[in-house]
């Protein structure tokens, strides 16, 4: 049997090679965990005759990963043997990788190359890489690191030095500053800012916010728009509830309009199916419609599965934006009516007072196409989410009342994954612009949290977000409109959970609200600090005049509440009334799923939703587990082949199983395990310092109509402008399964 080696030659294969190979990629390692032998011999078994010797690493990287489940020791030597695969393909020379690049690189990124390439050269870490897990330098590798003609060219240290020296503003301290952020995983970019920084194409946004108007050209215009910003790979929400209903008159020919649910179905077939995401992806749309308008229980309905192929659109995301008024009536079990925005024109532009006013107007005035009990049509939009997911759910009246864009006009939708809240016009694309930091990295189980670390990196992020707002490629002249008048950025955290493991604190402690409140008051302190200094040698945004901060209002003051008393809000705002903010939002939790992938973290705020779960990939299928948990069960002495079968016969959940030490039950609770109450108070704990709002899903194992209703009536009145992003929930079968994590699907949102 013989092998092609990487130089081309023919070499006969020397089992021993192989075996020193491997042990040398498990330099620190405990030798009794690792069977090299065994590995060595199912490679053998597997091999095919003349192969390449960089499959033959992919071979063995494959056999490891199928292991992991024995020993987390097999997953890193997975991952250190595709880390030292790639390193064979690709040159560790920056100006020779970016060389071979230069037809698809963006000519001020070369030109900086061509300048610096020693600097570059003496910054980039490649040991670094080793730090990805398995999943992480896979994810890595399919999605972010730039390939020619199909073959990888780039490794993720030039990645993160691509991106580095872009949002850096080609200054070279920032540049490094950010560079040891990026490869030390403290925090990450959006994905289209990891795709597309230094690029030719450099879009680098991952949200873009539209309104349809109410007109035949209208509605194509924004189709159109929506269209080209999703060939860059943004992902996209879009306020439909200027539309007029179904039956509603078209002055201009005599006719009748055919309502919304044909219009939808034209956006599913154009947008999700035809204008994919540079390539990588099919496009993504949320539709965002108000809870008074009179086609929404057919709305509802485009996802549910079953029913008229007619009248469904299962490839949109659906939203509802819902008031205050219609929460009341829900409460008290009154009526509620539906309005044609045709023929009872403002209710979209209306909000608080303004909107009780005008909506009662017509009520009384019987201009209102339906009347329904609000339980009635609210029972019919949680049906459609246990059998869904969605619609989403958000709450208008805490979103404006609570925006610093709120003298800009009233806000009527949000984005594709429901963290983003910009206003939005005729003539502007509200863009954002995502990163988050990662939580885990910040804590020790020693020493407990580093604030003052947290808050460093979270200025640097600030100022690199900000920066993206200038240098990115707008696909639209409306979105660079917008996002250059008033400057919003997104600012949100992985590996929250993971911080909490680490530092032994339970999800669903008092400790842990008490955590998630001082960690997001710490990020927003720090955000606004930083933000005011760019205003004080840059500007303020320029639509900074009237907004709550110019009058000394902060996202606290807006929901009524105390700041947290670790920080001296007193002196911020001083330097706020001085020199203004140079960004109009901030902080956005956002849903993290590709960067969390590559960072090894649980996504976003949440709590694990198993710890043995089936990664679905594009390279198949793996059995996983969460390595803090199994190295916690080695050192009590219970782990074992026996204990892995009865997680997983559990669900991954460790609760109920006896021989487990009670403190590590109460440390690893799935968000099954957890209460959903505990999940919604986090959430209210962190809003306070989040001006824009959290994408936050709702986790019940067999949901139900009542438990739903509860859950967001306690989530309204908690204040939260996000009631729910996706409802999750388990099949009736889980008990027996071990979760499957597909790929994510969508990587716009992705910080």
């Amino acid at each position: 049997m013989h092998v092609i080696k990487r130089n081309g030659s023919l070499e006969e294969v020397n089992f021993q090679k192989i075996t020193r190979r491997l042990k040398k990629m498990a330099w620190d390692l405990d030798p009794a965990s690792v069977d090299f032998g065994t590995i060595v011999r199912e490679v053998v078994t597997n091999m095919a005759d003349v192969m390449k010797t960089a499959d033959i690493d992919t071979l063995a990287a494959t056999i490891c990963i199928a292991k992991q489940t024995v020993a987390p020791e097999y997953e890193v030597l997975a991952s250190r043997i595709a880390v030292s695969n790639l390193h064979k393909q690709t040159s560790e020379c920056v100006r020779s990788t970016w060389t071979r690049l230069r037809d698809v690189l963006h000519p001020e990124f070369w030109a900086f190359v061509d300048q610096h390439a020693s600097e570059l050269q003496q910054m980039v870490d490649y040991d670094a890489d080793y730090s990805f897990d398995y999943f992480g330098i896979s994810t890595m590798q399919r999605l972010y690191c730039t390939k020619l003609d199909g073959a990888i060219v780039e490794r993720p240290a030039h990645v993160f030095l691509r991106v580095a020296s872009v949002v850096g503003g080609f200054e070279m301290d920032r540049v490094k500053e950010l560079y040891t952020i990026l490869s030390q995983k403290k925090a990450v970019f959006g994905s289209p800012t990891l795709f597309n920084s230094g690029m030719l194409c450099q879009q680098l946004s991952s949200c873009y916010l539209l309104g349809m108007e109410d007109s035949l050209d209208g509605i194509f215009e924004c189709i159109h728009r929506m269209a080209r910003i999703s060939k860059g790979g943004g992902g996209l929400g879009v306020h439909i509830g200027d539309i007029r209903s179904k039956g509603a008159e078209i002055k201009g020919t005599n006719g009748k309009t055919d309502g919304i649910i044909p219009l939808l179905k034209t956006i599913n077939a154009a947008i999700p199916n035809y204008i994919n995401q540079s390539s990588r992806r099919k496009g993504a749309v949320a539709a965002y419609l108000p809870i008074d308008h009179p086609e929404i229980l057919s709305f509802v309905e485009l996802r549910r599965p079953g029913g008229d192929e007619e009248m469904r659109a299962r490839d949109l995301f659906l939203a509802l934006t819902v008031s205050d008024l219609f929460m009341q009536r829900l409460e008290a079990d009154a009526d509620w009516s539906l309005f044609d925005p045709y023929e009872c024109p403002g209710l979209s532009d209306a909000v608080g007072d303004e909107y009780v006013a005008l909506y009662e107007r017509y009520e009384t005035e019987g201009r209102a196409r339906r009347t329904l009990r609000a339980r009635d049509l609210w029972t019919s939009v949680l049906h459609a989410q246990i059998e869904s997911g969605t619609p989403y759910i958000l709450f208008k009246d805490h979103i404006n009342r609570k925006s610093n864009q709120q003298n800009l006009g009233t806000i009527k939708c949000s984005n594709l994954c429901a963290e983003i809240v910009e206003y939005t016009a005729p003539d502007e694309v509200a863009v954002c612009n995502l990163g988050s930091l990662c939580l885990s990295q910040f804590a020790s189980p020693e020493m407990g949290y580093d604030y003052e670390s947290l808050m460093r990196v979270a200025r640097v992020m600030t100022r690199a977000l900000d920066t993206v707002i200038d240098v990115n490629a707008y696909p639209i002249e409306e979105a660079r409109r917008s996002n250059t008048r008033h400057r919003p950025i997104g600012l949100g955290v992985q590996g929250f959970a993971d911080a909490l493991i680490t530092m032994r604190i339970p999800f669903d402690s008092p400790e842990a609200i008490a955590f998630a409140e001082k960690v997001a008051a710490a990020i927003y302190y720090a955000a606004v600090d930083e933000s005011i200094t760019l205003a004080a040698e840059k500007g303020a945004y320029s639509t900074f005049n009237g907004s709550p901060a110019s009058k000394g209002l902060l996202q606290y003051d807006l929901w009524d509440k105390q700041p947290h008393s670790d920080f001296d809000w007193d002196v911020l705002k001083i330097r706020l009334r001085e020199h203004g903010l140079r960004n109009s939002l901030l902080a956005a939790i956002m849903p993290t799923a590709s960067t969390a992938q590559i960072c090894g973290n649980i996504e976003a705020a949440e709590a694990p939703s198993s710890f043995y779960y089936v990664r679905r990939t594009l390279a198949g299928e793996h059995v996983c587990l969460y390595k803090p948990l199994i190295n916690d069960l080695r050192d009590a002495g219970v782990w074992d082949e026996r204990l892995k079968n009865e997680i997983i016969k559990n669900g991954g959940s460790v609760q109920g199983i006896d021989r487990i030490p009670q403190a590590i039950r109460d440390l690893y609770k799935t968000v099954w395990d957890i209460k959903q109450r505990v999940i919604l108070d986090h959430a209210i704990a962190r809003g306070p310092y989040v001006c824009q709002t959290q994408s936050m899903n709702v986790f019940m194992s067999r949901p139900d109509v009542k438990s739903l209703y509860r859950a967001f009536m306690y989530g309204w009145k908690g204040g939260l402008k996000t009631g729910v992003y996706y409802l999750r929930s388990k099949p009736a079968t889980f008990g027996a399964q071990v979760t499957i994590i597909q790929e994510p699907a969508c990587i716009s949102c992705s910080g």
